[in-house]
This record gives structure tokens, sequence and C-alpha cells, in this order.
């Protein structure tokens, strides 16, 4: 999905995202926090980045498992 990267924390691997709709999750377009999953680039994320991310719902919330610049 297309995402725009709003703040990062690299400690604790966390990204605040604007993301389009996720029909199948039952989303609206918004803003929130993911958890950026060990193996994804974390250098992508800089505040202002547009990207291509794929998100999973795990146990500790939802997770960003693959990113790329859009």
């Amino acid at each position: 999905m297309a995402a725009e990267v709003r703040a990062v924390d690299q400690e604790n691997r966390t990204a605040l995202v604007t993301h389009e709709a996720l029909t199948e999750l039952g989303m609206g377009e918004m803003t929130m926090r993911f958890i950026v999953v060990d193996g994804v680039d974390l250098s992508l994320f800089q505040a202002g980045a547009s990207l291509t991310i794929t998100v999973i719902e795990g146990a500790d919330g939802f997770q960003i498992i693959r990113a790329e610049p859009r």
C-alpha cells in the first residue's frame, strides 16, 4: 500500500505512517504507528519519505513486513 512516513522511533523500530485505505482490514486512510520488523531496512523510514509497504496484523499490533521507495 502507498504510505508516507511522518516520524520514526529508531530505538523501538516503529514508524508513524499515513497510509491509504486498507479495505481488507476495514480501515480508511489514516495515520498510525506501525512496528517495523527486523529485516526491513529502517533507513528507508525518514520523515516525508513515500514508500510502498506491506502490513500484517501480528500479536503485537500492525507490522510492516516489507518496504520500498515509491
